[in-house]
């Protein structure tokens, strides 16, 4: 709402400024360039609206239909690009903005997500697209590709599952237990490892929020990994929770 009430203020400024000056002529291509600020108005309106409907707790099915359409993904997609972190409300541990929610590698604070749910359920298809972006990233800075591991796979879906289950968000569980200590309880074989977490609506919402974070890109770039495991829960109208597990 603050972009609306920005572009507001600023079409009112651009009003009182220059209309005075602007001599009053009556011709055809007048009527038609006050359809360009209409427009851009509207445009603002849609991209709002359609963020909202992306994040806030909405029917699953609207959901869908608006990240699955060729015109919504689009302005959503460039809506997010130009999307700054609108407020801080964590000290700096999480980077917190309208679409996006994670928390800095290795800081042992928790956030309360503020709800609960066992309703989860494994989002394969996000699974398959957040490696694909993970991979073609690396890619693009001459690192190899991560191995798909099921074994981390399933360290990862079960953490996922255990913070929309108890309604919190953080790389220690309420026991205290790092993602080291999940690796050793699933008898995995490590000598580094790594986590990334984020709470979002969608992947490309997930992925562009973890590579604008300096220490979650560090992870994905890492030479020290080779293996990785992604674990997502969808949980309908609350969002998707990701959870990114690197070992060596």
């Amino acid at each position: 709402m603050a972009v609306w009430f920005l572009s507001e203020a600023f079409f009112y400024i651009l009003v009182r400024i220059f209309l005075p000056r602007i001599p009053k002529v009556n011709f055809f291509g007048a009527k038609i360039l006050t359809i360009i600020p209409a427009l851009f108005r509207s445009l603002i309106f849609i991209a709002i609206t359609l963020v909202m409907i992306a994040t806030f707790p909405i029917q699953p099915s609207i959901k869908r239909n608006v990240l699955d359409s060729k015109l919504g993904s689009q302005i959503l997609k460039y809506t997010y690009s130009l999307e700054q972190p609108v407020k801080n409300v964590f000290g700096g541990v999480a980077n917190d903005s309208l679409t996006f929610l994670t928390i800095k590698p290795k800081t042992t604070e928790r956030i309360n997500l503020g709800f609960q749910t066992t309703e989860s359920t494994t989002d394969q298809e996000a699974e398959r697209m957040m490696v694909d972006l993970t991979n073609e990233e690396r890619v693009k800075n001459s690192l190899p590709k991560l191995a798909l591991d099921e074994n981390l796979r399933s360290i990862a879906r079960g953490y996922s599952a255990d913070m929309l289950r108890r309604g919190y968000f953080s790389h220690y569980s309420p026991e205290g237990k790092s993602v080291g200590d999940r690796l050793l309880e699933g008898r995995i074989d490590f000598r580094v490892a790594g986590e990334n977490l984020a709470y979002a609506p969608s992947v490309e919402s997930a992925f562009k929020g973890l590579m604008n974070s300096a220490g979650h890109k560090a992870n994905i770039l890492s030479t020290d990994y080779n293996k990785i495991g992604i674990g997502i829960m969808g949980a309908g109208v609350y969002g998707k929770m990701f959870t990114q597990v690197f070992t060596d």
